[in-house]
C-alpha cells in the first residue's frame, strides 16, 4: 500500500492484528458493495465484521480509516489488473486500441461504485488521509509496463516518454476519467466520456507526429 496515504493504525500484537485489519476492511469493501453510503460507519463495521464497536477502535484510530484502506486496496488491484492488460498488449497494435482497452476497463469500476458512497469515501482520504494528493500515486504501478510497451512497440505511435512525465500525465488522464463519477455529472460514464477520455489520454501519450497524420476513430 501507499505509505502517504495509510492513516495511522495502533500498534498492536502483529499477528491478531492482522487477522483482525483484514476482516474489517474486508467488511468495509461489503458494505460499501451495498450501494448504501448511509451504511459507511463505525456500527455497520461492527455488524459486518463481528468485532465489537470499541474493539474496531482498538484497532484503528477512526471508522473512516477501514473505507480509506478499503478503496486504496481496490486501487491497487485496479492498476494491477490494467498493468497486465499493458503487458499483454501486442507490439504491433496502435495504442488507441491500448488506451481504449484501458478506459474501458476503468470505466466499468466506476459506474459499478454506487456514485455517493464513492463520493463519501474520497471525502474520507481529503480529510484524514496522511497526504490526500498521494492518491494518484498508485498510477506508479502502470510506469513500467508502458515504458515497456513503448519501447517493443513497432506501430510509432508510442510517445517516447520517462517515468515522471508519465506520471504526471497520467494522474491527468485518470483525473479524467474519475471526477464526473465523483461529481454525479450525467456525462459519467456515457459514450461522450468515454470519447473524450480516449481522445485526451491518446493525445497526451500518443505520438504527436502520428496523430498528425492519422487520427484515430
Amino acid at each position: 500500500m501507499h505509505k502517504k496515504l495509510l492513516p495511522k493504525t495502533k500498534k498492536v500484537i502483529q499477528q491478531r492484528a492482522d487477522s483482525a485489519m483484514e476482516a474489517i476492511i474486508q467488511s468495509a469493501d461489503s458494505i460499501f458493495d451495498e450501494h448504501d453510503s448511509s451504511k459507511l460507519n463505525a456500527r455497520q463495521l461492527s455488524k459486518k465484521s463481528g468485532y465489537s464497536i470499541g474493539t474496531i477502535y482498538y484497532y484503528l484510530n477512526k471508522a473512516e480509516d477501514a473505507f480509506i484502506l478499503m478503496i486504496i486496496k481496490r486501487r491497487e488491484k485496479k492498476f494491477t489488473e490494467l498493468a497486465t492488460i499493458i503487458n499483454q498488449f501486442p507490439s504491433d497494435k496502435p495504442i488507441h486500441e491500448l488506451i481504449e482497452k484501458i478506459i474501458d476497463s476503468s470505466f466499468q469500476e466506476y459506474t459499478e461504485m454506487n456514485a455517493n458512497s464513492f463520493f463519501l469515501v474520497f471525502r474520507m482520504i481529503l480529510k484524514f488521509s496522511k497526504n490526500p494528493l498521494a492518491f494518484d500515486d498508485a498510477l506508479s504501478t502502470l510506469i513500467e509496463p508502458l515504458i515497456a510497451a513503448q519501447q517493443k512497440n513497432t506501430t510509432n505511435t508510442f510517445r517516447v516518454l520517462n517515468s515522471n512525465e508519465l506520471l504526471m500525465l497520467l494522474k491527468t488522464c485518470f483525473a479524467m476519467i474519475r471526477r464526473p463519477f465523483l461529481e454525479k455529472n450525467q456525462i459519467a460514464g456515457s459514450s461522450q466520456h468515454r470519447e473524450l477520455a480516449i481522445d485526451t489520454m491518446v493525445r497526451l501519450l500518443g505520438e504527436p507526429s502520428f496523430l498528425q497524420k492519422t487520427p484515430h476513430e
